[in-house]
């Protein structure tokens, strides 16, 4: 819960002296920077990703109050509330994202199961065609003549066969990918 820094952005110097001390009570492990200017405030805002800001000045995107003078206990649940609303915005967005990716994937699957079908398919075809020429040819010409023609067509069909398992392979993976 309390991975990132809390912010206090405050020019009264009774709470820059007491709400630091409030929290690393409460939080001994919470990192807290302070800031007493409207320059600092800004500068620390771009230069570092804060869990919650602690400010005296209250906007439109303020998750809640801390009421002054400063109860101790309600300022501490008053920050424990803003960091485990942030973590929760940060889930919520990271959910999205990954349901976002899902859904891409899931359009993409039903094209690479058809590629990889239609491939088998090629394959298959292939097969046919290549046994039904080793019957012609072992019709058209005496098995004991020409036994190196028939040693070159089993090295072309080896080498045919790699390279269409090759291709399968990577449409496969391209498919996984997406």
């Amino acid at each position: 819960m309390l991975s990132r820094p809390v912010l206090i952005a405050d020019t009264d110097p009774h709470t820059i002296r007491i709400l630091p001390r409030i929290l690393s009570d409460h939080f001994p492990q919470m990192v807290i920077s302070i800031c007493t200017s409207v320059e600092d405030l800004s500068y620390k805002l771009k230069s570092c990703s804060y869990g919650a800001v602690a400010c005296s000045a209250l906007n439109g995107n303020a998750f809640d109050l801390i009421v002054k003078p400063i109860v101790s206990q309600e300022a501490a649940l008053s920050v424990k509330r803003a960091l485990w609303q942030g973590k929760l915005l940060r889930l919520l967005a990271s959910k999205e994202r990954a349901a976002y990716r899902f859904l891409q994937h899931m359009k993409m699957f039903p094209l690479a199961v058809k590629m990889e079908h239609e491939f088998a398919h090629k394959l298959a075809t292939y097969d046919k065609t290549r046994n039904a020429l080793d019957i012609s040819i072992r019709l058209l010409l005496n098995i004991h003549e020409d036994r190196s023609f028939f040693d070159m067509a089993a090295d072309i069909e080896r080498r045919t066969k790699e390279q269409a398992l090759d291709r399968l392979f990577k449409l496969r993976q391209v498919g996984l990918a997406h």
